[in-house]
C-alpha cells in the first residue's frame, strides 16, 4: 500500500476525527473508539508494532499535559476569593496559575455572561506571558511571545469593573482558611520561579498538584478524568500518527505552503494549529502540533 495513504488511513483520520469529537458531549468515549480503531488498523497494515516501541514518540508531553490539567483543574476549585480589579485579576491569575485556572476562578465574579468572556479571554493573554500559563507555551518552551503583544491582545478584551458576587452563578467554595488561600498563592509562585530556574517542568507541576490537594483536602478534591482519557486517547493517535508518517507529512504540507505563499502560507498554518486547539481543546491540540511543528 502506498506509505501516504496507509499514513493517512491508521494515523491521520481518526486523529482529525477525534479532533473534531472534542465538541460532542461525550467526546472522551469517542476519542476512546478512535484510538484503539486507531491502533488495530496500524497493526493491521503493519504500519506499527507490538514489539518495538513506537518510533519517534516520546509520552513525557502527555504526563506534562496532564499534570498541568490537573493543575488548573485544582486552582478551579481551590476556593480562592479573587478581590480587585477584573482585568487585572485574569491577567496576572493566567499568568502565575494558568488561563484555565484563572477564567475559572474569576470568571463567576464578572457579573454578565459577556464580561465572564472578556475574563476568559484576558486570562488567555496574560497566559501567553509565562512558560506553562498554556499548554502551547508548557511544551513550546522556546517560543518567544512579545510581552506588548499579550498587552495589546488583553486591552482588547479587558473586562469591565471590579469582582461582585453573582448570585446566578453560586460556587462551591473548598477552601475556608485564609491561611490556606496564602499557601497555595505561595506555592504557585515558588513553582513558577523553579520552572523559570530551569526546574524539571513535570516534577515541578507535580509537585505542585500535591501540596494543592494537601491544602484543599483530599475528600474535597476532584478530577478532571473524562478530559485525561480525551488526553491518552489523542495522545495514542498521535503516537500511531507519528509511527506511521501522518505527522510527518503534515510537517511538509505546512513546509510547502509557507514556503510557496511566504506570509499568507504562515496565517494559513496558523489557523490550521487554532482549529486543532479550538476543536480539541488546549491539551490536545498542543499535544498534535508538538508532534507536528518545531
Amino acid at each position: 500500500m502506498d506509505p501516504l495513504i496507509l499514513g493517512a488511513t491508521s494515523g491521520g483520520a481518526l486523529l482529525s476525527l477525534a479532533l473534531f469529537a472534542g465538541r460532542l458531549r461525550r467526546y472522551w468515549v469517542w476519542a476512546l473508539v478512535a484510538a484503539l480503531t486507531s491502533i488495530a488498523v496500524g497493526l493491521y497494515l503493519k504500519s506499527i508494532s507490538i514489539v518495538a516501541p513506537l518510533s519517534g514518540y516520546s509520552p513525557d508531553n502527555l504526563w506534562l499535559i496532564i499534570a498541568w490539567i490537573e493543575f488548573a483543574h485544582l486552582i478551579s476549585i481551590s476556593g480562592l476569593k479573587p478581590k480587585g480589579n477584573l482585568g487585572l485579576l485574569a491577567f496576572f491569575g493566567g499568568a502565575f496559575v494558568s488561563d484555565i485556572g484563572a477564567a475559572a476562578l474569576i470568571a463567576p465574579f464578572a457579573g454578565s455572561s459577556k464580561n465572564r468572556g472578556r475574563v476568559a479571554l484576558t486570562a488567555s493573554a496574560g497566559a501567553m506571558l509565562t512558560m506553562g500559563g498554556t499548554p502551547a507555551t508548557l511544551l513550546f518552551g522556546n517560543a518567544h511571545i512579545h510581552p506588548l503583544f499579550a498587552v495589546v491582545l488583553a486591552l482588547v478584551v479587558w473586562p469591565k469593573g471590579d469582582t461582585t458576587r453573582d448570585v446566578r452563578s453560586p460556587m462551591t467554595q473548598s477552601v475556608r482558611d485564609t491561611s490556606k488561600e496564602k499557601w497555595i498563592l505561595l506555592s504557585c509562585l515558588s513553582a513558577f520561579f523553579l520552572v523559570k530556574a530551569g526546574a524539571p517542568q513535570f516534577w515541578v507541576i507535580s509537585g505542585l498538584d500535591i501540596i494543592l490537594i494537601v491544602l484543599i483536602g483530599p475528600r474535597k478534591v476532584t478530577t478532571p478524568w473524562r478530559k485525561e482519557i480525551y488526553l491518552v486517547a489523542i495522545a495514542t493517535l498521535v503516537a500511531v500518527a507519528v509511527s506511521s508518517g501522518a505527522t510527518h507529512q503534515l510537517q511538509l504540507a505546512c513546509n510547502a505552503l509557507v514556503n510557496l505563499f511566504g506570509g499568507l502560507g504562515a496565517g494559513g498554518v496558523a489557523l490550521l494549529a487554532g482549529l486543532f486547539s479550538s476543536l480539541g481543546g488546549e491539551g490536545a491540540g498542543s499535544l498534535v502540533l508538538a508532534q507536528s511543528f518545531e
